[in-house]
């Protein structure tokens, strides 16, 4: 056994051991609470950063395929800077401008019906100098967007609103807003076209959802279809007609959700009541 005066020792360069170790544990207790805490005020402060892109959107200045093309022009700016990249982000608390124009985040948003006439792309530029839906429309209106579009040679109705946020949402093919047309085509029904393409087609490696068609009206190898679709990829209707064998003489479109043509004419524009797209937004999409 060792003296009294050696066991004390012993015991108090023990204690002071374990006790440093305990104060090391508390300050890596104390490091990973704060690290834990930084990191979430950091996304706190992140989560109410948007991309320009959708910022841009929002204020109805433009979709977000347009916005970047406005930055690529050099068209934008943040604060007083040009922003020269579409992976930008912003704060509410930030001013934004186009071509100079600073806009307004807070926007009465609307929403139109318009009858586009045969003959027009849905688009504000067309290299081939063909007529635009946005040349022809009354300038009254302001600037506005599509909400999805319409062929060259489709007519009928096409919905218009100032609200990047509103036309993106009523596209998405996830929301499954029912699109209906009237579609003339020349050429004798299979069969069997009715129930493949309720089923889903594949072209050229192109997935189409359910389509569901009806004959209208028929006389000897011309007739009139009642087509129901919920997505409205490019010439949708025209490329599964042409699969059968059926050559679409024309197409129009009559309905967009709730939102029918009704006894509008070619070139109408009617604005759609705001509690009556609001009740439906808020109903149908959960918005």
């Amino acid at each position: 056994m060792g003296s009294p005066k050696h066991d004390v020792t012993n015991f108090l360069s023990y204690r002071g051991y374990a006790s440093g170790i305990m104060l090391k544990s508390v300050v890596l207790r104390c490091k990973f609470f704060v690290s834990i805490f930084s990191c979430f005020l950091l996304l706190k402060s992140n989560m109410s950063l948007i991309r320009i892109s959708k910022a841009l959107s929002a204020c109805g200045a433009s979709s977000r395929r347009e916005a970047e093309k406005l930055i690529a022009h050099g068209l934008v700016k943040v604060n007083g800077v040009t922003i020269n990249t579409p992976v930008f982000f912003v704060k509410d608390e930030d001013e934004i401008s186009v071509a100079g124009k600073v806009l307004s985040k807070n926007i009465n948003v609307k929403l139109w019906k318009y009858f586009k006439p045969k003959g027009v792309i849905t688009s504000h530029k067309d290299p081939l100098k063909r007529t635009t839906l946005f040349e022809i429309l009354p300038s009254s209106i302001g600037r506005v967007i599509s909400v999805g579009r319409l062929d060259y040679n489709t007519e009928g109705l096409i919905l218009l609103t100032n609200s990047g946020n509103l036309a993106r949402t009523l596209e998405l093919p996830s929301t499954k807003i029912e699109r209906v047309y009237l579609c003339k085509a020349h050429g004798k029904m299979p069969t069997k076209m009715p129930e493949a393409l309720a089923a889903g087609v594949t072209i050229d490696s192109i997935k189409y959802a359910p389509i569901f068609i009806e004959i209208t009206k028929q006389h000897n190898t011309k007739a009139w279809y009642k087509v129901t679709l919920s997505e409205g990829k490019n010439r949708e209707i025209r490329r599964v007609f042409e699969r059968f064998d059926l050559q679409v003489t024309r197409l129009i479109r009559t309905s967009y959700g709730k939102f029918s043509i009704g006894s509008m004419k070619e070139r109408d524009l009617i604005e759609i009541d705001n509690q009556e797209f609001n009740e439906y937004t808020s109903c149908k999409l959960n918005l």
